[in-house]
């Protein structure tokens, strides 16, 4: 009999301790929340994990709960969001806390659908009353600018007539005046001689009113002295230095970004591109886009997009040597994003899907105010 129990005994405890080893599952999207506000395609998205309530549902000790609290929401999207948008939240964290609480983590992500968005406010008919008086109003004072106008050069005129018949009574007078005294009579020497001395008074008063030489002045800097202005001026050297470091920036982020099942093939040099203020005055004063294909592998296929980094205010000594401050990197980040949406799975990157689109916001991101060189 003893010897039964203790067998009963020993079973039981095995059981408590197989049951205590069995790892618990929580699905992360059910404390994942979020809030759409805003106008339809100027709308904005926040979102953040509910730790107190997982803490709570998974009963997790208190030397752990610090783990828990930095739990983060990416968003995929966050603003100029319009009705109808997918966006994707996915939850941020350190892996390791799965062992520590003993628990599996399952649905890190949630694609959700913009909603809810209001549609933008047209002008009301008031305003649109009152914009058209202001405008019967700016109307009325421009022709009454224009009748004062035309009245003060009517009376310009008629003053020119009067003072141009009594200029003209002034002249005959003075030629009856003239033609009445008799001219006395001119020596042949002096008649001849006069002209060399005409001649000769004719040349000096040349010299004298001829424009003295001055010298050419230095024309001032141009505000792209010392900046990089065309593409011929950027070195392999240099272009290699940006490609490195993008290359390394673009496997570290999508490192972080990318979920399990996963994986970034490859990342591939296509081009750069180089942008310069037109006249100097813009800050930065130019820009090297460095554009790369990427390729990555999901649950769907392989899926290729187009991603960039921008590197800014390259300058140049006079001895033609090119200097990149690789801090000045600035990438697309969460601002344009490559959808494989055609087939069973939905999976965003940060990127453009054809290399046209990317070539077009490297060339316009700036501004009118920049060309290609």
């Amino acid at each position: 009999m003893k010897k039964s129990l203790l067998l009963l005994l020993t079973v039981m405890m095995a059981a408590a301790l197989l049951v205590g080893c069995q790892k618990k599952t929580y699905s992360l999207s059910d404390y994942i929340e979020y809030e759409v506000e805003g106008v339809d395609g100027e709308g904005t998205i926040t979102a953040k994990f509910n730790y107190e309530a997982f803490i709570s549902d998974a009963r997790i000790p208190e030397k752990y709960q610090e783990d828990i609290e930095d739990f983060r929401i990416r968003i995929s999207q966050e603003d100029g969001l319009y009705n109808g948008d997918k966006v994707k939240l996915t939850v941020r964290y350190d892996r390791d806390i799965e062992e520590k609480i003993n628990a599996e983590l399952t649905d890190k992500s949630v694609t959700i659908t913009v909603k809810g968005l209001d549609e933008p406010v047209e002008e009301t008919k008031a305003e649109e009353t009152s914009a058209a008086e202001e405008s019967a109003i700016e109307e009325a004072k421009e022709e009454s600018s224009e009748a004062s106008s035309e009245e003060k050069v009517e009376s310009a005129a008629e003053e020119s007539s009067e003072e141009s018949a009594a200029s003209q009574e002034e002249s005959s007078a003075q030629e009856a005046a003239e033609s009445a005294v008799e001219s006395t009579p001119v020596e042949e020497a002096s008649s001849e001689s006069a002209p060399e001395e005409s001649s000769a008074v004719e040349e000096a008063a040349a010299e004298e009113s001829a424009p003295e030489e001055v010298p050419e002045e230095s024309s001032e800097p141009s505000p792209l002295d010392g900046y990089v202005k065309v593409a011929t001026e950027l070195t392999e050297t240099v272009i290699e230095t940006m490609k490195a470091d993008a290359d390394k920036r673009i496997r570290d982020r999508e490192a972080f970004d990318m979920d399990a099942g996963e994986s970034l093939e490859s990342v591939y040099f296509m081009e750069s591109m180089l942008l310069v203020s037109n006249d100097g005055t813009d800050e930065p004063k130019n820009a090297v886009y460095v554009i790369y294909r990427l390729t990555a592998k999901n649950p769907n296929g392989d899926f290729s997009w187009y991603d960039c980094f921008r590197y800014s205010d390259l300058t140049l000594d006079s001895a033609g040597n090119v200097s990149v401050d690789l801090e000045t990197a600035s990438g697309l980040w969460q601002r344009h994003i490559a959808e494989d949406n055609k087939r069973a799975g939905y999976y965003y990157y940060t990127g453009y899907e054809t290399l046209e689109e990317i070539r077009e916001f490297c060339q316009t991101e700036l501004g009118e105010n920049y060309s290609v060189k």
